[in-house]
């Protein structure tokens, strides 16, 4: 699962990311398969989601305030792989 790894380039992102920027990543780092699928389920807690953990502000997504502390209470590191072609956590 990507979970962890989406949740991580958000956590480094201190004043959020941009949705675009963030699937762009998603698409690069996870090889996701629908990389805006995956981001949009973790901002909502309907259907099949993984829950809300993400909110948008015109555009700019950040952590959902109400998950922020237990996000936050982890230690995340975030880096490229020395191939560049995965994120490492």
């Amino acid at each position: 699962m990507n979970v962890h790894k989406i949740i991580a380039l958000v956590v480094q992102s201190p004043n959020g990311i941009n949705r675009n920027d963030l699937v762009n990543q998603v698409a690069d780092f996870t090889q996701s398969k629908s990389p805006y699928g995956a981001v949009a389920s973790l901002l909502t807690d309907s259907g099949n989601a993984y829950g809300r953990v993400f909110e948008e502000s015109e555009g700019v997504i950040s952590i959902h305030s109400e998950v922020k502390k237990l996000i936050h209470a982890h230690s995340w590191y975030a880096r490229e792989s020395l191939d560049r072609k995965r994120l490492v956590v």
